[in-house]
């Protein structure tokens, strides 16, 4: 670990570098990802002592006693060298000025080389090498600058911004936490003003300061009520210990806290809905938030099928996207208007098609005619967006539209998507002809679209063009999804089950593949992987 410096003020950033080294002969390999979704790393964090030898504070321990959703992006890789930066005040608050010592840990490296596939093995816990550094006191007129600078940053915007407000959570004044307060309703920065009132020595203090400004308008329910609900049961939180609660009395404090917390929020929602005079943004952002929470109470079911077109399109696009768990007939007219111009949602158009197939299909084929297409781009990010499963398919319709996309070979990936997804089989010789040229050249994604319509059209073609993209791609488990989505010619099938067993694939996948399979590759029934790790 190493430190910049060694003095710092009070709530001054600490940035951390951490270096990570194998020089052993033994494999280890490690996630190299740089943030998790809970808001903190897990298995990175930072202790400190003060020169009485007793520990610094860790701020959030108690908000990630709760869990949560966690992970994050990032691939793993066999450790040599890797280094990570991080600010120490995630994990700790310097209360008072003195002298500390403060050292890092992880449990990230993992026993063992890294392999595709591979299930988490035994953690190694690392500890760094410890530091000295000095925390001097917060002058106020230190804090005054800090704070100014930070609200022109984050008025001005742009990339600035972030770091102005991180400045602000790590200082921890009363005065920092009155500015973070007014950047809840910020999207930009709004996380980290969350996490910094969290961090407060008494976090149960701010929760009457978010129920005022909520009764006052100042800050809109959907950045507070969760907030509100977990400041406002900060003690009873805290009170958890698991290792001192048998089942029964870490029961009764669940259902206690599960109570405390739906009171907190209604007692929120209600405050909100008082400051709305029931109309308004302010009154569809309550109505939003009493349908997140119970989406199937009739009352409040009700109330918002009643006001759906009122809906701003964030709101709306996260109720269509929900459509599953919480759409239905009544939510029809909120689909619709937002599947088609100006809004073109691609969401709208997914929970359209799963409970009126006809219009969407009619409103994508339509859009796919225009000189621009809405839904055939980029736009909407990763291509398994677009995936609508609209019944029945291929939908002949898009053909010629198709053909001529494809001709243009203009985002190639988004067009072979929707081929694979919906084009009959008179556009064979198009693909065919373009898959020839371009035949090993492609990334894997766009290849596995071509690769997924030549076996459904032409499988016997598809199988040899399959298995030559397999072996060609053989370390990278590519094609893993098309063997399983396809259903390959008879005599290619144990050359395909083969390399299924290569990847390493998932128990139940390997099942699945096995039934199919069997018949011309006997295999015997196991409970365990059949191949060596």
């Amino acid at each position: 670990m190493t430190l910049p410096k060694d003095h710092y003020y009070q709530g001054e950033v600490i940035k951390a570098a951490l270096a990570f080294s194998n020089s052993s002969t033994a494999p280890y390999h490690l996630w190299i990802g740089t943030y998790d979704r809970s808001g903190r790393i897990p298995d990175i964090g930072f202790c400190a002592v003060d020169a009485a030898g007793q520990p610094v504070s860790d701020p959030l321990a108690w908000y990630f006693l709760m869990g949560g959703i966690g992970g994050g992006l990032g691939n793993s890789k066999d450790l040599g060298d890797w280094d990570i930066t991080l600010p120490a005040n995630q994990w700790l608050r310097f209360d008072k000025p003195g002298v500390y010592t403060i050292y890092a840990w992880s449990n990230r490296v993992q026993k063992g080389a890294n392999e595709m596939g591979r299930s988490r093995t035994e953690p190694v816990t690392l500890v760094s090498d410890k530091t000295q550094i000095t925390i001097e006191p917060l002058s106020p007129e230190k804090e005054k600058e800090i704070i100014e600078t930070s609200r022109t940053a984050v008025a001005a915007g742009g990339d600035l911004a972030a770091p102005a407000v991180a400045q602000l959570r790590y200082l921890g004044t009363p005065a920092s936490r009155t500015e973070l307060l007014a950047l809840l309703g910020d999207q930009r920065v709004a996380f980290d003003a969350m996490m910094g009132l969290c961090a407060s020595p008494d976090p149960g203090q701010e929760a009457p300061k978010i129920l005022a400004a909520v009764s006052e308008g100042k800050v809109p329910l959907p950045q507070a009520v969760d907030l509100y609900s977990r400041l406002k049961t900060h003690d009873l939180i805290a009170s958890f210990d698991p290792t001192k609660m048998a089942p029964q009395d870490a029961q009764q404090w669940g259902q206690k806290l599960m109570t405390a917390m739906t009171q907190a929020r209604n007692e929120i929602t209600a405050a909100a809905l008082k400051a709305s005079g029931g109309k308004g943004e302010g009154y569809i952002e309550v109505l939003m938030t009493k349908f997140q929470q119970n989406n199937r109470d009739p009352t409040i079911r009700a109330d918002l099928v009643q006001h759906q077109l009122e809906l701003s399109d964030k709101q709306a696009e996260g109720l269509l996207s929900s459509w599953d768990y919480v759409g239905g007939e009544e939510f029809l007219p909120l689909a619709r208007k937002m599947a088609a111009a100006p809004a073109y949602n691609m969401a709208a158009l997914k929970a359209l098609a799963k409970s009126k197939p006809d219009e969407a299909q009619a409103l994508l084929v339509a859009d796919a005619k225009l000189p621009k297409s809405n839904y055939f781009t980029h736009r909407y990010g990763s291509i398994s967006m677009h995936r609508l499963q609209i019944m029945p398919t291929p939908i002949p319709e898009l053909d010629a539209v198709l053909r001529e996309k494809l001709a243009s070979g203009v985002e190639v990936d988004v067009t072979l998507f929707y081929i694979d997804e919906y084009g009959t089989a008179d556009l064979l010789p198009d693909v065919a002809q373009l898959y020839q040229k371009h035949e090993g050249k492609w990334a894997c994604e766009v290849q596995k679209f071509a690769l997924q319509y030549l076996m459904r059209c032409d499988p016997k073609g598809g199988a040899e063009a399959l298995s030559r993209a397999v072996q060609s791609r053989a370390s990278t488990g590519c094609y893993k999804n098309v063997i399983e989505k396809s259903s390959p010619s008879v005599g290619m099938k144990p050359r395909f089950l083969s390399w299924l067993r290569r990847w390493t694939i998932p128990m139940t996948r390997w099942r699945w593949a096995r039934s199919r399979c069997s018949a011309f590759m006997p295999i015997p029934a196991t409970s365990t992987r059949p191949w060596p790790r």
